[in-house]
């Protein structure tokens, strides 16, 4: 009989995934003891189930307010990228411990290109941003030396096309936890009108 109605309660766990079902203990024998040990494990198998289903709820409402802040971002930025084509306005950022160079569409644009992705990797484009500092060491240390910001410059870019633009450069630089320069970052305006 107690056997019998552990095996019931263990379908009907399974079936309705129901953890708080309990078989009764009639006995006091190893049955008994049996008995016993198979409601503690269900005692320890709600109160794991009640713990996970905590932490999914949890997880879910991160994940919705992630999404949510996700999809704010995203607006906003496509809002500063329209602004910013609007305004003839390119950014870009050095990584100086990386030595890699990310440039903005309207950066890729104003030299005359589609792709911005090549224009990080171009050395010409690099020295052009930063222009008149022969290298970005030479640019960081002047800039520190000045607060932080780089030295407003304009020149003309040449496009592939022939099409000549002026632009202003305009940068800072950004400091890691020693002090010491990290990043490039600026703006390249199209000043040609």
């Amino acid at each position: 009989g107690p056997l019998d109605a552990m095996a019931r309660v263990a379908r009907q766990v399974v079936d309705q995934r129901d953890y708080s079902l309990r078989a009764r203990r009639t006995t006091d024998d190893e049955i008994g003891v049996v008995v016993e040990a198979f409601n503690r494990m269900l005692d320890e198998v709600q109160s794991r189930t009640r713990a996970l289903e905590q932490s999914n709820a949890a997880l879910q409402a991160e994940v919705r307010v992630r999404e949510t802040a996700q999809r704010s971002l995203a607006r906003a930025n496509a809002r500063l990228e329209s602004t910013m084509a609007a305004a003839e306005i390119g950014s870009w950022v050095w990584d100086l411990g990386a030595d890699e160079v990310t440039v903005d569409r309207n950066v890729a644009a104003l030299f005359g290109s589609d792709d911005e992705t090549s224009l990080g990797d171009d050395p010409a484009l690099r020295r052009r941003l930063i222009y008149p500092y022969p290298t970005p060491a030479v640019a960081a240390a002047s800039a520190v030396e000045a607060g932080g910001v780089l030295a407003s410059t304009e020149y003309r870019v040449v496009r592939p096309d022939g099409m000549a633009r002026w632009v202003v450069a305009r940068g800072k630089v950004q400091l890691d936890s020693a002090g010491q320069p990290a990043l490039l970052a600026g703006v390249l305006i199209d000043i040609t009108a």
